[in-house]
């Protein structure tokens, strides 16, 4: 092996620089075909000439008019390429701008800070003027930093390659309409990053100015967000409504698709380029943005004195006959804005449980008719069953003893088989139901109960190819961390902590009903996270003979002698027990930390760093996450994996019962 540990990794490797090679070698190609395309067209007396596809074609070719002359010096695009995409980067430069937003705006609001501001020489205006610009060189530096350290990162793992080369030169930035050099793009790309980070910033700034509390801001861009998510997500790309999945503020974040590539969209009959759509979108977004917010700068006295009538007056119309439980659980759902993060995890986990499916070849359909027919107990019932199987492969039985005994000729005996080849094809997995039932009766010592079992569905379901746990475990935690990261921070930043220690039931159950409320939460979100995949096993695939022992699977050699059903549990639990130790971590800097933004950011980096950084190409770091945990299904299949699973299980349990032990020590009790 040259470059990697094993055949498979080298082929795989071998065969990616193979096809990347392959792009930007076939660019004149591309150019040409561009060309072709539009004089074709606008030849063809069928096609109008001032109709939509035909203008699509002849301003496209314009565009690219003059880029034969861009010289191509391929190199790998790995490096260059994931410092340029590295989607959590977004997340993070968002929930900067929100942090920045809620300390410059929303902690003077609750400090009273306002007021003095208003009576200040330099006025309301002045002042949401100076702000937005504090914001746009805040804005500036967060771009500056993350993404300068997604490059650093890169460069020291994987190599940027010469910034001097075109940048039609990455495969993946071929599409490029401008002449430029990769350095030059990168340059161009910082301050896109910026001008749409700030646009954002300035829509979050006006949600925290109208919000009543940090959580309701929180909430508020939260939705925000979400609705353009949504727009671009089930919008689609090539139809006349386009133009809605680009110029949204998702889309103005997603800085390749707008640089990187060169596209037309549809607006009223006529095209109009995706780069001039969105950088209007930003534009109109920034004017409005920016109306709402001095209007509302400028008013604010007068709105918050109408905020605070409006609280006493919601606060003498609550009916005082409710229980602590339903107290907690809905300033966890409305006050904190988990109901919004958990509705839109809701809707994303439906979106993928009707969308995936399982890929079942011709191959697959052949093994799952056998397999499933064969299901069950290594003993003379199935015996006869498997034999009864093989009768509709008789027809090849009988020519290849008349072969061998020498009735029928080479020529006839091929002749045959050509007939026959789709039984020839389905007679290799008969004979792997056979071979299976040989073993097992091989090692029946050792395995006495022992049964053939369709596999394929619990490999999906437990993810033994490891195609699913990661992606599910940084979603998985990203909401949880959302939901909880406010949940005991809100008590102290309103005063409510000292006032609960006046109450009859006082501080401890105000706990306990927090902790009962975060294990409903999990416990729902275990069941949401796995939801998808189970769907789509149990259409596609099935789970037979669930009460079979475990080492029925071939997978599973090692395991003790325990009911497939006990691995499905145990997987549900690790789920429970890794989004259990994310909620208490989370509570307990929640607590600690007292600031919602604060413990936001630092559980996200304890928790969602890792897996994004295995999920980019650096695999060994999900091994400092939670990982090994939620994917203990497929942990088992190592010899001494299980006892090690349940090991890391005890383990979790006692940290989060350190962490209950220390809300009660720490909120239950007075300092």
């Amino acid at each position: 092996m040259i470059y990697c540990d094993n055949l498979k990794a080298e082929n795989s490797f071998i065969q990616k620089i193979a096809a990347e090679c392959n792009a930007v070698f076939r660019y004149p190609e591309f150019l040409h075909k561009i060309q072709e395309q539009a004089n074709q067209k606008g030849s063809f007396s069928i096609f109008q000439k001032n109709s939509y596809d035909v203008q699509v074609l002849q301003k496209t070719a314009q565009r690219y008019q003059g880029l034969a002359s861009v010289k191509i010096d391929y190199s790998p695009q790995t490096g260059i390429y994931t410092a340029l995409s590295f989607v959590f980067t977004d997340v993070i430069a968002v929930l900067c701008v929100l942090l920045i937003s809620i300390t410059m705006l929303h902690l003077e609001k609750e400090k009273g800070l306002l007021s003095y501001i208003y009576v200040m020489p330099s006025g309301r205006i002045r002042t949401a003027i100076a702000k937005l610009i504090a914001m746009l060189i805040s804005s500036g530096a967060v771009v500056l930093l993350l993404y300068g350290i997604n490059f650093i990162f890169c460069q020291f793992f994987y190599g940027l390659g010469d910034l001097s080369r075109s940048v039609q030169s990455v495969p993946a930035l071929m599409r490029c309409p401008w002449p430029i050099s990769l350095g030059t793009y990168i340059l161009y790309y910082f301050v896109s990053k910026w001008t749409a980070l700030f646009v954002v910033a300035a829509c979050i700034m006006t949600v925290t100015l109208y919000a009543r509390s940090i959580s309701h801001a929180v909430t508020g861009t939260a939705a925000l967000l979400g609705i353009n998510y949504v727009m671009r997500a089930f919008t689609s790309a090539t139809g006349k409504r386009n133009i809605f999945r680009y110029c949204n503020l998702i889309g103005a974040l997603n800085t390749n698709e707008r640089l990187g590539e060169y596209r037309m969209l549809y607006w009223f009959g006529k095209p109009i380029s995706m780069e001039s759509v969105i950088n209007y979108g930003l534009l109109v977004a920034f004017a409005t943005t920016v109306i709402f917010y001095v209007v509302r700068f400028s008013n604010a006295s007068v709105l918050l004195r109408l905020q605070k009538q409006i609280r006493v007056s919601w606060f003498v119309r609550q009916h005082w006959n409710t229980t602590l439980f339903q107290v907690e659980w809905k300033k966890l759902l409305q006050m904190n804005g988990a109901v919004i993060f958990l509705l839109v995890y809701f809707l994303l986990q439906g979106y993928r449980a009707f969308t995936i499916h399982g890929n079942l070849s011709i191959e697959e359909h052949y093994c799952q008719h056998y397999m499933t027919q064969a299901e069950g107990p290594a003993n003379k019932k199935t015996y006869d069953k498997i034999k009864q199987m093989g009768d509709e492969f008789t027809p090849l039985v009988v020519a290849t003893k008349q072969w061998k005994t020498g009735k029928i000729t080479n020529s006839e005996y091929k002749n045959i088989l050509n007939g026959f080849s789709n039984l020839r094809e389905r007679l290799t997995y008969y004979q792997d139901v056979i071979g299976r039932f040989q073993m097992i009766v091989e090692y029946q010592e050792e395995r006495p109960r022992a049964e053939i079992v369709y596999e394929t569905g619990y490999n999906k379901l437990f993810d033994l190819q490891d195609q699913a746990d990661l992606q599910e475990l940084l979603s998985a935690a990203l909401i949880t961390i959302m939901c909880f990261s406010g949940y005991f921070s809100m008590e102290k930043q309103s005063g409510m902590e000292k006032l609960l220690e006046a109450m009859p039931r006082g501080r401890e159950d105000t706990v306990r009903y927090k902790l009962l409320c975060t294990n409903i939460i999990c416990t729902i979100m275990t069941i949401v996270s796995i939801a998808p995949r189970t769907i789509m096993v149990l259409r596609d695939y099935g789970l037979g003979r669930p009460f079979a022992p475990v080492y029925s699977l071939s997978a599973y050699q090692y395991m003790p002698e325990l009911p497939i059903v006990a691995v499905i549990m145990l997987m549900f639990a690790a789920r429970w027990f890794s989004l259990r130790f994310i909620a208490g971590m989370t509570l307990l800097l929640s607590q600690k930390i007292g600031n919602p933004l604060a413990t936001l950011f630092l559980a996200l980096l304890l928790f969602c760093l890792s897996p994004a950084l295995a999920l980019l190409g650096l695999t060994n770091a999900k091994w400092i996450s939670l990982y090994p945990i939620f994917h203990a299904a497929a942990m088992c299949t190592e010899f001494g994996g299980f006892f090690l699973v349940l090991i890391l299980l005890v383990c979790t349990a006692i940290y989060i019962w350190g962490c209950n032990t220390y809300l009660y020590c720490s909120f239950g009790q007075q300092d």
